[in-house]
């Protein structure tokens, strides 16, 4: 007899450090309710968005136990720019200080090794096809894939150029580059270069709104899907954190 897979079910939670002592379980898609997050360095609120999550198995089950509300899908998905993802991380904050471009990262920290499923390699080629600036680790002790912040999420690029009050700007474009409202590629393949990273300055007097949305990560489901190739990652992942 075949052994019966383990009904697996998402846990999600924010917190100001990645220790396990400042994370708390929050509701997804509870656009309402933004949870509020305050450390040393960033102050801000973030809405983590997962597609169809309250129609999979336990979800009204882990709510509870988690003494949280539950949420049907978020209205963001209804939307023309949402109505094709499935995932969506959304950060409204501010820094503290000031950070250069090249210093704030956006990813992944695994605390022990993976079990990597076939493909794994034509999963992140293509995911580095997507996003020239990702640097993955994934076969050592303690895996890793990060980009630059401001190379990874999708957003309005008019602030990262708008002049500032002494008349200079964000960060200075290249001479080909006459227009200051990039698309995403545009945006990834500008920021690929380490100097225009460096010359961008993340400064405390401005509220940045971030959003990490993508068709790709099945949160609800376990997978990745990337055209032609469906990938279960609750088996190397193997109850770790994403």
């Amino acid at each position: 007899m075949a052994p019966v897979k383990k009904q697996l079910r998402l846990r999600v939670s924010a917190g100001p450090s990645a220790n396990l002592k400042d994370l708390k379980p929050i509701t997804v898609n509870d656009d309402a309710n933004p949870v509020w997050i305050e450390s040393d360095e960033f102050v801000g609120q973030i809405v983590i968005r997962v597609k169809g999550l309250d129609k999979t198995a336990g979800y009204k089950q882990g709510a509870k136990e988690d003494n949280l509300t539950t949420v049907p899908d978020s209205a963001w998905f209804q939307n023309s720019g949402g109505a094709n993802h499935i995932t969506s991380i959304q950060i409204h904050g501010r820094f503290k200080r000031e950070w250069a471009g090249d210093q704030i990262l956006f990813g992944d920290q695994f605390e022990r090794p993976l079990r990597l499923p076939p493909f794994t390699s034509t999963v992140m080629k293509f995911f580095h096809l997507m996003n020239p600036t990702l640097e993955a680790e994934l076969s050592g002790t303690r895996p890793s894939a990060f980009c630059p912040l401001i190379a990874t999420m999708n957003e309005d690029t008019t602030l990262l150029f708008t002049p500032r009050d002494d008349g200079s700007s964000y960060a200075s474009l290249d001479d080909k580059k006459q227009t200051t409202t990039m698309t995403s590629s545009e945006r990834r393949s500008y920021f690929a270069k380490l100097a225009n990273l460096k010359s961008f300055t993340f400064r405390p007097d401005e509220v940045y709104d971030f959003d990490f949305f993508n068709q790709f990560l099945d949160l609800s489901g376990f997978r990745i899907k990337i055209p032609g190739l469906s990938i279960d990652i609750s088996r190397p992942l193997d109850g770790q954190v994403l």
